[in-house]
């Protein structure tokens, strides 16, 4: 199928729901369970630089790293659960099956599954970018459909879909990473 044609039903699809689309993805976003989420705040100032600064300055700066420390921590500990559950909205809005904001939050019986399989997602493309960076992001693209095989399949566990999203995604990674790339326009 093409990329035209995947817009064209996603367009059908979110005829109508677009105001509850929009608030899903940016609750998703905020509560770190966005398909993509995989982003951490650095702050990388050595003592020299921060000496030089005004104590207004270095309170501000303090009060910025404590928020993005905290917001972190709850896409670290949240995120998984979170994902799941946007899966399965994202999932249920395909099959035109009338998803609710609510189905962000209908996983957390399945917390542990959701954090795990997150966190050994995670782990598995920082080994691999150890190697080079490309190897992380061929990884990224192999493991993209494992939240949604997780969220058919609830007695799955986290490597076994892992490695069903690899096995569905052999040979389909660059037409995931093309197919991301035409739509950037809807993401921005």
């Amino acid at each position: 199928m093409e990329a035209r044609e995947i817009r064209r039903i996603a367009r059908e699809n979110l005829a109508g729901n677009w105001g509850n689309a929009v608030l899903a993805a940016f609750l998703a976003a905020l509560l770190g369970g966005l398909m993509t989420s995989s982003g951490s705040f650095n702050l990388d100032l050595d003592s020299e630089h921060l000496a030089r600064l005004p104590d207004v300055a270095k309170v501000i700066l303090a009060n910025i790293v404590s928020f993005a420390s905290t917001v972190n921590l709850v896409h670290f500990i949240l995120g998984g659960v979170i994902r799941q559950g946007y899966a399965v909205y994202l999932l249920k809005q395909y099959d035109r099956r009338d998803p609710q904001t609510s189905d962000l939050f209908s996983q957390f019986d399945r917390f542990g599954d959701g954090f795990c399989l997150k966190f050994l997602e995670n782990l598995f493309v920082v080994l691999w970018s150890l190697l080079l960076i490309f190897p992380g992001i061929v990884k990224s693209f192999a493991y993209a459909m494992a939240p949604f095989i997780m969220a058919e399949n609830p007695d799955m566990t986290a490597r076994q879909a892992l490695r069903a999203s690899e096995e569905l995604m052999y040979g389909h990674k660059a037409e995931l990473f093309f197919l991301e790339l035409s739509f950037i326009g809807w993401g921005l």
